[in-house]
C-alpha cells in the first residue's frame, strides 16, 4: 500500500456550493452550513471576483476538517456550465489558498439533479433549470452526462437590483435587501396574483428618515418582467438546440426547477405555459446543489 493511497483514503472531503448570495459547506458527517454573502458578494454572474475573500471565508471551515491536523481536505465544488477554464483556475487557487489539497468541479445543474433525486443515469433526456442569485443555468442530462446547456446572466440578485434601482430612481427612496426580497415575493410574476393590490414597504429617504411607501403590485411585476422573459427565453433556446427525440423525452420527464428563483410565485406556471412541459420544484430548491454535492461525497 503506497503512502499516497493511504493519505487519500484518510483525507476528509468537503462539498462547497459557492454562490453569489450564500456559500454552503457540507461534509459526509456534518449537515449543511450556510453563510450569507449577499451584502458582500464573492461572485459576479457566476464568476469569482474576490479570490482572497473566498479563501479567508473558507479557511476556518477547511482547517477544522483536517485529518490528524495534517491532511488537508479535498473539495468538491459546484460551478456554472459556462465558466471558462481561466475562471475555474481562479477558483482552484482560492480553494488551495483556503487549505484544500485538491479540487473537483461539478456543474451546478448536474449537482442539483442529484440533490433532487433525479436519475441522472437514465437513458432518457432530463432538463434542469437552476436559477441562482447571479446566473440561470439550464442543462440537459442523459446517461450521467450533460448533453447541452444554456446560461443567462440573470438571477435573484438581478431581480433585487432592478427593483431597488427603480424605486430609488422613481421615488428617491432607498431599500434594504430584506425589504426588496419581501416585495418581490409578494408581487410574484404577472400570472401569480392577478388582483390589483398595493404592497406596503419600508423605505428611507436621503436623510435616512423612514417612510411607508405603497407600490402597486402590477408595477413591481412590470419591473421584473423583462428578467422573467429573459429566463424563459433561455429555457426555450436550450430546447430549440435539441433533436426531436430529446424534446419528446423531456416532455415525458418534465423540467426540474431549482435555486432561489424557484421560489418566485408564478414562475413555475410561466415556465409551464411557455414550454408546454410540466415543471416540478423539489422540497428545498435552495439546497438542491449542496445536497447533490454532498451525496457525491457519500456515493462517489
Amino acid at each position: 500500500m503506497s503512502n499516497s493511497w493511504s493519505q487519500n483514503r484518510y483525507r476528509q472531503e468537503v462539498a462547497i456550493d459557492l454562490g453569489t448570495a450564500f456559500v454552503r459547506v457540507a461534509t459526509k458527517e456534518s449537515g449543511v452550513v450556510t453563510i450569507p454573502t449577499v451584502l458582500s458578494p464573492l461572485l459576479h454572474y457566476g464568476v469569482l471576483t474576490n479570490p482572497e475573500a473566498v479563501a479567508n471565508l473558507l479557511t476556518p471551515f477547511l482547517a477544522r476538517t483536517r485529518r490528524f491536523g495534517l491532511l488537508c481536505p479535498r473539495v468538491v465544488a459546484g460551478f456554472s456550465t459556462n465558466l471558462a477554464v481561466v475562471e475555474r483556475e481562479t477558483m482552484v487557487m482560492a480553494f488551495h489558498q483556503a487549505g484544500a489539497s485538491a479540487v473537483t468541479f461539478v456543474a451546478e445543474p448536474y449537482a442539483a439533479a442529484i440533490g433532487a433525486d433525479v436519475d441522472i443515469l437514465s437513458p432518457y433526456a432530463q432538463m434542469v433549470v437552476d436559477i441562482g442569485d447571479g446566473v440561470t443555468d439550464c442543462a440537459i442530462i442523459r446517461d450521467g452526462e450533460i448533453l447541452e446547456s444554456q446560461v443567462a446572466n440573470v438571477g435573484c440578485g438581478t431581480f433585487r437590483s432592478v427593483v431597488k434601482e427603480t424605486i430609488q430612481r422613481c421615488w428617491g427612496y432607498c431599500l434594504d435587501v430584506a425589504e426588496v426580497e419581501r416585495m418581490i415575493a409578494l408581487a410574484g410574476t404577472y400570472t401569480a396574483r392577478p388582483m390589483a393590490t398595493d404592497i406596503q414597504v419600508k423605505v428611507q429617504d436621503s436623510t435616512s428618515v423612514a417612510w411607508d411607501l405603497s407600490v402597486r403590485q402590477i408595477a413591481l411585476q412590470a419591473m421584473i418582467e423583462p428578467l422573467v422573459v429573459e429566463i424563459l427565453d433561455t429555457v426555450s433556446k436550450l430546447l430549440q438546440k435539441l433533436p426531436p427525440t430529446s424534446n419528446c423525452e423531456i416532455i415525458e420527464s418534465g423540467i426540474l426547477l431549482t435555486g432561489g428563483g424557484a421560489l418566485l410565485p408564478g414562475l413555475q406556471q410561466r415556465l409551464t405555459d411557455t414550454t408546454a412541459i410540466q415543471v416540478t420544484i423539489p422540497a428545498k430548491p435552495l439546497d438542491a446543489v449542496i445536497k447533490g454535492l454532498r451525496r457525491m461525497l457519500l456515493h462517489p
